[in-house]
């Protein structure tokens, strides 16, 4: 390799994008292209045994030289099936009434003597009505804003700030990764619902406090995710080649690491928001949060005193919940496995 420093023709341009190499950065990728090279020379050597095989068939030694599929292929042939979109559809309409319940011709779900009280099922009250004769399925719409104002709120604090932490961590390693990797472990070891009821006791029970408790206990999850797919990344030769021929580490990680990082992310986004409204279902059920608004959590803790005479006021919201928690699990499930070719082969 010719000495850089006895190029006296460089213009001072390509003098200022040069840096100082590390050593052992140079060793390492220089070492890893040697074993790639070596790998490939191996896999090739093999490759010629078998097709020079006497007893292999035409037809087999025509399979063996096919070259191999696209990755656009495996993504095409994987098919997320028909309970994909109607997850998917069920999470567009709970989404929908959490947006415009305001606006949906639906009776005050707060004003009582809207119809007899314990009513059944009805065409006029399709979930019945409470022991005050409040409309339930109008509460149960109104309760779907509180849900997902916690999940979408999870999902942008936990890959904010989670996933960037993660991936700083597992990039550049380091002292950083040890704070990381120890504030993670910390709130992991934590119970998370035992952690959420002591802040939300200790800042006040109201909304905006419910929700920065949940959102505490969404950020190390995300964060190991990123954590462990950086490092990973970072860890292979084109990267550490990279390196070592001067590009400059925030350029890489902002360019070529963070893409591929999205992408687990991403499918661990719906698994993520479904455990957000677990844990404020749970606190709405043991009466932490405000307690004038309207949630699923609380509307299950008030419908089993009248359990006997009205149990749809427990199953109705009870029944939603469930849906939409397995919805968001099979959505992350499914997306999982698109976005991952190998896992969604299983």
């Amino acid at each position: 390799m010719p000495d850089s420093s006895a190029d006296t023709t460089t213009t001072p341009s390509r003098r200022r994008l040069r840096r100082e190499l590390d050593p052992s950065v140079t060793s390492r990728a220089e070492e890893g292209m040697r074993a790639a090279l070596a790998d490939a020379a191996e896999a090739r050597l093999a490759a010629d045994e078998v097709l020079a095989d006497p007893g292999l068939t035409a037809a087999h030694r025509d399979a063996l030289s096919l070259p191999a599929a696209p990755m656009e292929s495996q993504f095409t042939r994987l098919k997320l099936g028909p309970a994909f979109w109607i997850a998917i559809s069920w999470m567009g309409l709970v989404i929908f009434a959490a947006i415009f319940c305001n606006l949906l011709p639906l009776p005050n779900p707060n004003m009582p003597n809207v119809g007899p009280p314990l009513q059944a099922p009805t065409l006029a009250h399709l979930f019945g009505t409470d022991q005050i004769g409040d409309d339930l399925f109008s509460q149960v719409v109104t309760g779907a804003r509180a849900t997902m104002i916690i999940g979408v709120s999870s999902v942008i604090v936990g890959v904010g700030i989670g996933g960037l932490m993660g991936v700083i961590a597992g990039f550049y390693r380091g002292i950083v990764d040890v704070i990381v990797v120890w504030i993670t472990d910390v709130l992991l070891t934590l119970p998370g619902l035992i952690l959420a009821l002591t802040l939300v006791a200790f800042l006040g029970p109201s909304l905006q406090n419910v929700i920065i408790a949940i959102d505490v206990l969404s950020i190390p999850a995300y964060a190991r995710i990123a954590r462990a797919t950086s490092l990973a990344i970072s860890q292979r030769d084109w990267v550490t080649t990279a390196l070592s021929l001067g590009a400059k580490p925030r350029r890489i990680l902002f360019r070529d690491v963070l893409p591929l990082v999205a992408l687990p992310i991403a499918s661990f986004t719906a698994i993520g928001a479904s455990v957000a409204i677990l844990a404020q279902g749970a606190l709405a059920y043991l009466g932490i949060g405000p307690p004038n608004l309207l949630s699923w959590g609380s509307m299950i803790a008030a419908g089993q005193q009248e359990l006997q005479q009205a149990p749809q006021a427990t199953f109705a919201p009870m029944i939603v919940f469930f849906i939409t928690v397995m919805a968001l699990n099979y959505i992350g499930q499914r997306a999982s496995g698109a976005l991952d070719p190998r896992a969604g082969l299983l």
